[in-house]
């Protein structure tokens, strides 16, 4: 009884289908593609434009490490956003982010800020209630991320000491396996570094710098007051744990001098957190539309601006 209906929506389906004129069955096929793989657009697409946007600035060879990575970043805080928001605008808010690649150093700070931002979102997944436990690549991948940062100077390791303490609480009935999967991340970079470079002194012995300039608090504070606005969008029973968890991890930051790459994370959240504050208090759409519009079109902007600024200033230096 209940495969007629289905058949019947079939046969409605294909007629339609037939009915179309050909441009439109076109534009209909293309649109599903583009939705069942969504990421792998997304992440092939910020990868091209990061690698245009690099080799404008004149980074030359570096752009082709530095480009997949921002690319990953940026598909991750395209996952992030939609968490919250709808689809067209998460993209938007990722546009908006997307406007810092040009700040970004085309070094290993971008693989600390991938492992970052995968480690936020699989926290801010479990808060929001779509998962009761880690898969174990989710602690190899916190591990991976724990072992790198010591063997950087600025203790971000102390970011994800609170959130894997939580991982390690949601996943108590599967502990031992949690436990081997973080220890083997962690221990994968540590153990080649050492044995390429035997004198390396990891970073949890040498001490913190606790020298904090005056601009880091307070943006920080920023930041984090329009983080909350997305993680009171969590379930009841985890927000309070959310919201302490992400607050000791980025003031213990703070107040250890982890620099800026530690708070970049907080950008796309806090831009997030922003959206939802202007769907909430604006009600002229045609103002959302356009702020939406900016968003898809920035990364196009800064692609401009990085092809055009450096020959303005190599045009205004010239005699």
């Amino acid at each position: 009884m209940s495969l007629k209906p289905r058949a019947s929506y079939a046969r409605m389906l294909g007629a339609t289908m037939t009915k179309q004129p050909p441009q439109q069955q076109i534009k209909r096929r293309v649109s599903v593609f583009l939705r069942q793989h969504e990421q792998w657009n997304a992440w092939i697409f910020f990868s091209v434009m990061a690698a245009l946007v690099s080799l404008g600035m004149g980074r030359g060879s570096a752009a082709l490490l530095h480009a997949p990575l921002v690319g990953m970043l940026m598909l991750y805080t395209l996952k992030l956003t939609a968490l919250y928001l709808r689809r067209s605008t998460a993209w938007g808010v990722t546009g908006f982010f997307f406007a810092l690649t040009p700040l970004f150093p085309a070094q290993l700070e971008e693989v600390y800020l991938c492992l970052q931002m995968v480690v936020l979102y699989h926290i801010l997944v479990w808060a929001r209630g779509k998962r009761n436990e880690f898969a174990p690549r989710h602690f190899f991948i916190a591990g991976l991320a724990i072992g790198l940062t010591l063997l950087r100077p600025g203790h971000t390791e102390f970011f994800y000491l609170p959130l894997v303490m939580l991982m390690l609480w949601s996943n108590r009935r599967r502990l031992p396996t949690s436990i081997s999967m973080l220890l083997i991340g962690a221990a994968l970079p540590t153990s080649i570094f050492i044995c390429k470079q035997p004198n390396i002194i990891l970073n949890i012995t040498s001490a913190p710098n606790l020298s904090t300039p005056l601009w880091l608090p307070p943006t920080a504070a920023i930041l984090l007051i329009l983080t909350t606005f997305i993680v009171h969008r969590s379930r009841p029973e985890r927000r309070l744990a959310a919201q302490i968890l992400l607050a000791s991890a980025w003031i213990t930051g703070a107040c250890l001098n982890s620099g800026w790459c530690y708070y970049c994370p907080l950008v796309p959240t806090a831009l997030t957190g922003i959206a939802l504050l202007l769907h909430r208090h604006l009600r002229n759409q045609r103002v959302l539309l356009l702020l939406r519009a900016a968003g898809l079109i920035i990364p196009f902007i800064t692609l401009c601006a990085a092809l055009i600024i450096p020959t303005w200033r190599v045009a205004l230096t010239s005699p």
